[in-house]
């Protein structure tokens, strides 16, 4: 089975979302449409039946408001049933080429026998309409894409078999590199395994049955796409990752609703931003998310994992969940908790917890602002007594909001008195020695750094724009904040709350920035939230610089509650960060986040608008602002001892 290669035609103004380098580094050149490692921008659609003015009508709404996107892809069924008329006259108009269609837009039916029959290998059916075809591998845009039309139960549409499975799993053998994405018209079996139940999609359990097949289910786990695609069960589900068995890389399963629908859990259309796998390194493709669960999927027999070890079945019924997901069998005697609200205190969330056992250490994790950051974590006196805890994550509630429970994943030492102990960060020098930020590299400036925990700590920036500047870095090489798991979260809050103490209690407010935008040298990939003083005098126009400099590039600026709903808000899309000093109230001025979001964002955007509102453009560039090592040691441990002072 051969390999065909698609150049999808970029839409008129298309601009490329920017390349990166770390902000330490010599800025590279802008990448244009034809560098291979620039992420492609795809629109993703469920079951159309001909709707194709509704289809291509929200399609340009889009890329006029959110674009440019690279391509259209469009699964399930998507020409209009034999007996719908005016279905077939809309589908004329544009095959025809009467209408035009706004987007390079690639399809698959499953209904459609006559175009599997007399174009197996697929077809340009009008300018950008592309049928890919029965079966097989395409290579769109850069994209690694298998594709299969049909369905395995040949009810109304095309029938598949075994047959189709292991054709299309011999065509990827034969060629190098990993699937991008897998479109299917069905939705594997068991895809729904090994999740929290708020994470189950609106779904009934019969429904879901019949619209899941084990053939797909066995494709899926042996080909290991990046992104699978599907419609069979008409209602829309981004599924949380999770670690492919055999190369160990993070896949992702989107389920959509058919063309049109309105409900919101019938959602159709969605977007997708990926670096193609062939222009992605090997740590970069296995990163972690914090909510990567097991792979869901049962595994063929005789299916040889990462490690060359026969993989054990890790099927899960339609609708069954894992209620700890990956945390399942890691019990200890301590819990972690998330969802509370930001108002609660220790005594409530104690008489809650008391119900479960002995209560020996809780801890309510605090944000920036003093308030609970909606984390905590309670040790047991008996781990049967954790484990009641966990099971009781169902019906908890704490100030009329569900809360969950796991078991705590960080193991700790404990003093005599049975309470836990800050562990000092081990030194590791794989496989990161060369970040400049890893707490494990050993030629790390250590005289810039303020204080340290097990998970966070603080130095001193270098070149900073302030004398106070700071930035609260991970201990391990982590990317970005949306991605850190919970107990790197919490001691980052932690240790932001020891530098804006620091700063109110010189009467100044501060501002926050982070950016993650991967790069392909991935000891650049550290986390780096910049802490940087305010004089009370500036903070009211922190709102106006912030929303002015977003709008002057074109970019979207989205507020969000607090820092701790930047994953939810950004997806896996780059991102820019920012906590600013917003309306002044009773307990002082409110801090208020945002993120910013776009195809194009600038590398130092961060430090320009901060040295914008403070009137100090000639900072911009860290370069000029360094200062001589023995300067250096003296700012770092004038902040050391006065953050020790305020405790």
């Amino acid at each position: 089975m051969a390999i065909r290669f698609v150049k999808a035609t970029q839409p008129t103004g298309f601009v490329p979302t920017e390349g990166v380098k770390a902000e330490e580094a010599p800025p590279a050149p802008e990448p244009g449409p034809d560098d291979p490692d620039r992420p492609r921008r795809v629109l993703i659609a469920g079951d159309c039946h001909g709707k194709l003015d509704i289809l291509f009508r929200t399609a340009e709404v889009q890329v006029k408001k959110a674009g440019p996107f690279d391509f259209l892809l469009v699964v399930g069924q998507f020409l209009p049933k034999p007996e719908d008329d005016a279905g077939k006259q809309q589908a004329d108009l544009y095959l025809s080429g009467q209408k035009s269609i706004p987007l390079p837009t690639f399809f698959i039916d499953a209904g459609s026998e006559d175009l599997a029959t007399n174009h197996p290998d697929g077809v340009e059916l009008a300018t950008n309409l592309h049928y890919l075809g029965r079966r097989g591998v395409n290579v769109i845009d850069g994209l690694r894409v298998v594709y299969l039309s049909g369905c395995s139960t040949g009810d109304g549409s095309i029938g598949i078999g075994e047959e189709d499975v292991s054709t299309l799993v011999k065509g990827i053998k034969q060629c190098a590199g990993k699937v991008d994405l897998l479109v299917t018209a069905e939705w594997p079996s068991g895809i729904t395994g090994k999740l929290m139940p708020d994470c189950l999609p609106q779904l009934e359990a019969d429904v879901l049955k019949q619209s899941s097949s084990d053939l797909i289910a066995d494709l899926a786990v042996r080909i290991e796409a990046r992104y699978h695609v599907a419609s069979s069960a008409a209602t829309f589900f981004a599924r949380p990752p999770f670690q492919a068995v055999k190369h160990g890389h993070i896949c992702r399963f989107v389920g959509l609703g058919p063309v049109g629908s309105k409900e919101k859990h019938r959602k159709w259309l969605h977007a997708l931003k990926l670096v193609p796998a062939s222009e992605m390194t090997p740590e970069v493709l296995r990163y972690r998310p914090a909510d990567t669960t097991p792979c869901p999927l049962k595994a063929p027999e005789g299916f040889v994992p990462q490690g060359g070890v026969a993989a054990e079945s890790s099927s899960a019924d339609p609708g069954q969940s894992a209620p700890n997901g990956d945390n399942a069998g890691q019990e200890s005697d301590s819990v972690f908790i998330n969802g509370l609200p930001s108002n609660v205190d220790e005594p409530s969330l104690r008489k809650v917890m008391n119900r479960f056992g002995t209560i020996q250490f809780m801890k309510v994790m605090k944000n920036s602002e003093g308030q609970a950051s909606g984390n905590a974590i309670v040790r047991f006196a008996r781990v049967e007594e954790a484990k009641e805890a966990v099971k009781g994550c169902t019906d908890l509630v704490v100030g009329r909001r569900k809360i969950w429970v796991r078991f705590d994943r960080n193991k700790r030492d404990k003093d005599p008195d049975g309470q836990p102990v800050a562990k000092k960060p081990k030194i590791d020098l794989a496989p990161h020695a060369g970040c400049w930020f890893c707490f494990a590299n050993p030629n790390v400036e250590k005289h810039l750094i303020v204080s340290a925990s097990a998970h966070a700590y603080v130095a001193l920036a270098k070149g900073g724009i302030d004398r106070l500047h700071c930035m609260v870095l991970p201990t391990k090489h982590l990317p970005c904040f949306a991605q850190a798991p919970d107990d790197v979260q919490a001691a980052i809050h932690e240790n932001v709350a020891k530098v804006s103490a620091l700063f109110r209690e010189a009467d100044m407010d501060y501002a926050l920035f982070e950016r993650w935008i991967p790069m392909r040298n991935t000891q650049a990939n550290h986390m780096q939230l910049h802490v940087v003083p305010v004089p009370q005098s500036r903070s009211s126009a922190a709102r106006e610089t912030l929303e002015e400099s977003v709008k002057k590039a074109g970019l979207t600026l989205k507020r969000i509650e607090r820092i701790s709903h930047l994953e939810e808000a950004v997806g896996d899309a780059n991102y820019w960060y920012f906590a600013v000093p917003g309306d002044n109230s009773a307990r002082g001025r409110t801090l208020e986040h945002y993120v910013v979001l776009g195809g194009r964002l600038p590398l130092n955007m961060g430090r320009e608008i901060v040295c914008d509102l403070l009137g100090c453009s000639e900072k911009v560039d860290w370069r000029e602002c360094q200062l001589t090592e023995e300067q250096e040691t003296k700012a770092a441990n004038v902040l050391r001892q006065t953050m020790k002072q305020l405790g």
